[in-house]
């Protein structure tokens, strides 16, 4: 991932595959496209509006050189927008799923969420089990935490959703989902829907209320100055369970009888709660624990007895617990930001029946009974994981909300490929549009159309790098070096692998073999440490274009450019212009270009092999693409250096000529192009792809 990018917190958005390319420093808009006329299937649809034309092509508004507009033959096609893929979530995009609530007879999930907005509203995003699509979300109470916890009760088709930084609970109807009323005072929340009663949990009392009209049946007071971090419920023996952090006496569970609230034990925790889970079957409770320095277990007997104390090794991230709705396995994952899994146990006996791989850190767990599978929330991608505990896999992702991280096209297969931050990476016929897979990989996407192969990967500091057969759509290894971005080499079918410098994969052994020892920052601290942020391969020389970054910590930092010979690694370019934003390759014509912006200056240069600048244009800057059959240099002017509408710019491959330009649509950039098909790629951060052709109007007359 590039620098900019990094600090920006945007994914790096990768792009062809046939004229490999990277693009830094890219900012998401928003916006919407406007409106459009559908056509079947009803997730396609042409980009104009209903008894209007396409968007005319218009001159350049801003001052460029060379000034003259070319006319060259192969310009007087232009391009216009031929069709639009709606990836969005249908109900709108929805955050950081936390805790989660099965509804059984509706076959349901219920996922406390938030906005962004500026209210940072709470939300209810409810999800089909069955086609994993986001039905609705519905706001509750302002509350930007989504930490606050979920309950169904199936009997009486209601959902409750704590509301943790307004301490109420909103209640809603399972079917509607209209609110029904709010409850007051309300950190936690437990329901037996058999009795018709809900525990609640508020700042100074523990009550019971009736689940129909939530009078208070019994009320105890709670110790002052405590904070409450779980409440668990055993309905069969009884057992009302509270944990949390009290003063002065420290970490405790405190039982009660759940018919009046009686007191039964206070016990000692040896640590800090991070989640408590109640078997029911065998009658245990299981509290995940915050030991300090390591992670704990704690099991208890329904009245609050310590049977046992298992130190789970040092303490990594929170520990989220579930059990299986027969009690004979227990589900322990760890929030961890390296070592992505969930373990499943054998509670009696206390082996490991199985360890399974989770694409990104995993935070609350909920077991659901009717589909017999584990259900996994994942925060930082919005997103939630479908686990096959049979079969010991991830079989699907839910995404509570849609962010583009790359696109990316191999014309000679006719695939186009979108990954977004849920890891989902979609395949698409790039002529008929039909979705042709979904595959499990998140990161960015580097394709070796000539040799066959996909690689996906980084993007993030704890995502792998996956290896797919293009042909086939399916996994064929994978190279542990998280974080790295895979940069395809379709001249000789080799992989470079970058993360703050460049190293080489052996595809044989998946493992890395070898580095490029300037590329990576010097030993210790030093400043300027120079590394290497981004990199591609010329497909028709195996030349090697690295953008390195200057490692500075004052204001000279930024990026520049070195190009490699292949094989021998010998750096033949360095220029030290700053700062390289875009770059992409033309293999037909040994031809680069950069797109460059340092403070307030902005320019296009072209690169003959790989050494010589031969052209430049001044004043423009943004994400650039070519298509060399057609001679055109499409530059996607980046709307918001100075708060003008978008465009595209076109230009003459040879010789930056400027051609002319066509508006974009608000909050659509350029990622890719085809260059069989000619097709452009621009898409929204949130999920919209719009194709165009690159000859499907006319060029203006100067």
């Amino acid at each position: 991932m590039d620098v900019l990018r990094r600090l920006a917190f945007v994914i790096v958005l990768a792009l062809s595959a046939c004229a490999p390319k990277t693009q830094l420093g890219e900012q998401p808009t928003t916006g919407a496209a406007p409106g459009a006329t559908p056509s079947p299937p009803d997730w396609l649809e042409s980009s104009a509006r209903p008894g209007e034309a396409a968007a005319s092509p218009v001159a350049p508004a801003r001052p460029t050189a060379p000034t003259a507009l070319a006319s060259r033959p192969v310009a007087e096609s232009w391009p216009a927008p031929l069709r639009t893929l709606h990836l969005k979530v249908p109900a709108g995009n929805s955050y950081e799923p936390k805790a989660m609530a099965v509804h059984p007879g509706r076959n349901r999930l219920y996922v406390r969420t938030h906005n962004l907005a500026e209210d940072r509203h709470g939300l209810v995003t409810v999800i089909d089990l069955s086609s994993r699509q986001v039905v609705t979300a519905v706001a509750t109470a302002p509350d930007s935490a989504s930490d606050g916890g979920m309950a169904v009760d199936a009997v009486r088709d209601r959902v409750y959703a704590v509301n943790a930084g307004m301490a109420t609970a909103s209640v809603l109807d399972a079917r509607t989902l209209g609110v029904i009323g709010t409850l007051p005072d309300v950190l936690l929340l437990a329901l037996d829907e058999a009795d018709g009663r809900v525990y609640v949990a508020g700042r100074a009392s523990l009550r019971v209320l009736d689940a129909e009209r939530f009078e208070t049946l019994a009320q105890v007071a709670l110790p002052g100055g405590a904070l409450w971090l779980a409440l668990g419920l055993n309905a069969a023996a009884g057992r009302l369970y509270l944990a949390g952090r009290l003063s002065p006496e420290g970490n405790r569970l405190l039982v009660y009888d759940t018919a009046d609230l009686t007191p039964v034990a206070s016990t000692a925790l040896p640590g800090g709660t991070e989640s408590l889970v109640v078997d029911r079957t065998e009658g245990r409770v299981y509290i995940a624990l915050n030991g300090g320095s390591n992670s704990l277990l704690s099991v208890l007997d329904a009245d609050g007895r310590v049977l046992e104390e298992r130190d789970q090794g040092p303490w990594v991230g929170r520990t989220g617990l579930e059990v299986d709705d027969k009690g004979r396995r227990l589900f322990l994952a760890h929030e961890s930001y390296s070592d992505h899994a969930v373990t499943v146990l054998n509670p009696a006996t206390w082996q490991t029946i199985a360890t399974i791989s989770l694409p990104f850190s995993p935070y609350s767990l909920t077991w659901d009974a009717s589909g017999q599978r584990l259900l996994i929330s994942h925060p930082r991608q919005h997103a939630i994981s479908v686990v096959d505990v049979d079969a010991e896999r991830v079989e699907a992702m839910a995404a509570t909300a849609v962010e583009l991280v790359d696109l990316e096209v191999d014309a000679a297969r006719g695939h186009v490929y979108i990954g977004d931050r849920a890891g989902r990476l979609r395949v698409f016929d790039s002529d008929t549009d039909a979705e042709l897979a979904t595959l499990l990989a998140p990161g960015t996407i580097s394709v070796d159309s000539p040799h066959g192969r996909l690689y996906v990967g980084g993007g993030e500091r704890d995502i792998p790098v996956r290896v797919f057969d293009a042909e086939r759509l399916e996994p064929v290894g994978m190279i542990a070096m998280l974080g790295a971005q895979p940069v395809a080499d379709p001249h000789s079918g080799g992989l470079y692998l970058v993360r703050d410098g460049v190293y080489m994969a052996s595809l044989e052994t998946m493992t890395v073999t070898g580095i490029i020892s300037d590329t990576l920052p010097p030993p210790g601290h030093w400043n300027p440490s120079p590394a290497a942020v981004d990199a591609l391969v010329d497909p028709g020389t195996g030349r090697l274009f690295v953008v390195m970054n200057t490692g500075s910590t004052s204001t000279s930092n930024g990026n520049y450019l070195n190009v490699y010979e292949p094989i021998t690694h010998r750096r033949v370019y360095s220029d030290k212009e700053l700062s390289v934003g875009y770059l992409d390759l033309d293999p037909v014509h040994g031809r680069a270009y950069v797109s460059r912006i340092s403070m307030l200056s902005r320019s296009i240069s072209l690169l003959e092999n790989g050494r010589t600048e031969t052209a430049r244009l001044d004043g423009w800057y943004g994400p650039l693409r070519v298509d060399p059959e057609l001679g055109c240099l499409y530059v996607d002017v980046d709307p918001t250096m100075d708060r003008q509408p978008g465009q595209l710019l076109v230009l003459d491959a040879g010789s930056l000529e400027v051609l002319g330009s066509v508006p974009l649509p608000a909050g659509l950039r350029l990622y890719a192009l085809d260059p069989q098909r000619h097709f452009l790629y621009l898409a929204s951060y949130e999920g919209e792809v719009q194709i165009w052709s690159a000859t499907g109007g006319k060029l203006a007359s100067p």
